[in-house]
């Protein structure tokens, strides 16, 4: 099934902020950007959306970077079952990012009311978030037909690491490291060098914090119905996926032996044959183009 691949990014006046409070900022950024989402989905198509959220928070400088990629199946479910889409676009990119900053600015002002945002000061809050207002948002919005795999790979490969892989390390001696990074302006690969000290500082700025979840599902593709909705579909659309290898799924097992009495124990870990993020995107996969 064809799918957009949509990027939500947060102004990088927000930065400051994110440094004292990013597990509220984080959060809302989610809970934003579903919540345009859904409703301009429910209006314009009639039906409910679904979204599979990866967060960033970095650039290719390691700079504080936050944008959120989302992967949104190209239709919606209605009370009917499954509508396809169309068209080479899901919303109106202007419409979606109007809509985008409008909530995320109204989640801050609640925050803030509410006491998450401590370190602010009222006066604070309301100059730069007025100011924001007045800026253009934008939503970047591109069908995934051409570039499905590579998509796919990204996200995959940033789904449980961060910022800084050891292929980018070029030059490094006592006092300054070299990494390799793409600059999009020109589209060549170009060195960036820093101190030790400021290279660690840029890495620290994208640890999490502790138990926030990076992956989040929504709508038709979130944990509670997910399942749900796939037979419905699948019998919607002819589709029956029988179980591969009689039922079972692939495992990874671990053995060892008794110090005692020298008999191996074995001991399985569980589902190896594909982590949870690329069974989401195997069921965008798996559905037709057609209602």
């Amino acid at each position: 099934m064809p799918y957009f691949h949509l990027v939500f990014t947060l102004p990088h006046e927000l930065n400051a902020w994110i440094a004292k409070h990013d597990r509220v900022i984080y959060d809302a950024l989610f809970h934003t950007a579903w919540r345009a989402l859904n409703e301009l989905s429910q209006r314009k198509h009639n039906g409910r959306a679904g979204m599979t959220a990866v967060l960033h928070t970095w650039g290719q400088t390691l700079v504080r970077h936050v944008h959120l990629h989302a992967l949104v199946p190209s239709g919606v479910y209605r009370d009917q079952g499954w509508h396809s889409l169309k068209k080479n676009y899901f919303l109106p990119v202007k419409l979606l990012s109007n809509r985008f900053r409008g909530a995320m600015v109204s989640q801050l002002r609640a925050a803030f009311r509410e006491g998450l945002l401590p370190a602010l000061s009222q006066m604070e809050v309301s100059r730069l978030l007025n100011v924001l207002m007045q800026k253009p948002w934008v939503v970047y919005c591109k069908s995934a037909l051409e570039y499905r795999s590579t998509l796919v790979t990204y996200l995959a490969r940033y789904s449980h690491r961060i910022a800084l892989s050891n292929n980018r390390f070029q030059v490094w001696n006592n006092d300054k490291i070299s990494l390799q990074y793409r600059d999009y302006r020109s589209g060549k690969q170009s060195l960036l060098t820093l101190t030790p000290q400021e290279l660690v500082r840029r890495f620290l700025l994208h640890v999490l914090p502790r138990g926030l979840m990076r992956i989040r599902h929504y709508g038709c593709l979130s944990n509670a119905i997910r399942a749900k909705v796939k037979k419905r579909v699948d019998k919607q659309l002819g589709r029956y996926e029988p179980k591969a290898n009689g039922g079972s799924e692939k495992t990874a097992e671990s053995g060892c032996s008794c110090p005692a009495c020298g008999e191996r124990t074995v001991t399985y870990l569980g589902d190896v044959s594909e982590s949870k993020v690329t069974k989401r995107l195997r069921i965008l996969q798996s559905w037709d183009n057609g209602s």
